[in-house]
């Protein structure tokens, strides 16, 4: 109960800030499958850019923005102001629909920019059979091993796209360069050296060694139905096998 009391306030304070600074406040949405980068990504956009940030982690589409699952504010001097809005799991079309959403309830009028961010379909896989909370559902319901080809064929299958642009995460700071990020008070890109995950929840990997993680589930019958079909424009995209 204390807990939920804080969150309320800490909400309204965000809420009458972003209303005294509605014409200084800019948006950022991003999408991308649990396991791709999300939050490397906005970790990077948090260091890159000179505004305050506040990012709304892993909202529910189609919903007014809330801090119930997480807020990760950075504080600056400056009237400028960041609203970074994580989505996971979306399929591209919903993402453009919530985004949408958020702006015309929330932000009427703000500048606003989508980022979709992308993984290869051989770690990818292989980082979600790794992680505890999500192996459970794949070896146990088929329908949720079709539900995740699906997302991710359908956020590669029309790259590259500008209107909801694509970022790659092995060409993570090459993608993000091609785009006009100075709007968002972002001169140059920073990566960031040490990869916050407190809501990522952190690699489910003990190595880091990001390209040959999928080298452990090789001969795991449910990774090859996950990565079935798809090495051509996996090739195509990410580069080769």
């Amino acid at each position: 109960m204390p807990y939920r009391i804080y969150i309320e306030i800490y909400e309204r304070i965000l809420a009458f800030i972003l209303k005294a600074n509605k014409k200084n406040t800019k948006l950022i949405f991003i999408n991308g499958m649990r396991r791709s980068g999300n939050h490397y990504l906005m970790k990077t956009l948090m260091d890159s850019t000179s505004a305050t940030v506040f990012f709304y982690n892993n909202q529910k589409a189609f919903k007014k923005i809330s801090l119930k699952n997480g807020i990760q504010t950075k504080f600056r001097w400056s009237k400028h102001i960041l609203v970074i809005v994580g989505f996971e799991d979306l399929l591209r079309e919903d993402f453009i629909r919530a985004s949408a959403f958020v702006e015309d309830t929330c932000f009427s009028n703000a500048e606003s920019l989508q980022l979709l961010i992308i993984r290869d379909v051989r770690n990818l896989m292989a980082s979600r059979l790794n992680h505890a909370h999500l192996s459970v559902g794949l070896r146990a319901k088929p329908h949720i091993v079709e539900r995740v080809r699906k997302i991710w064929y359908d956020h590669h299958r029309q790259w590259p796209d500008t209107t909801c642009h694509t970022i790659r995460y092995s060409y993570f700071s090459t993608d993000l360069k091609k785009i006009e990020l100075k709007p968002y008070h972002m001169n140059f890109i920073i990566e960031p050296q040490k990869v916050m995950n407190r809501y990522g929840g952190g690699s489910s990997f003990e190595t880091n060694d990001f390209d040959s993680r999928y080298l452990n589930f090789t001969h795991d019958p449910i990774y090859l139905q996950l990565i079935e079909g798809f090495q051509e424009l996996d090739e195509k995209i990410h580069g080769k096998w």
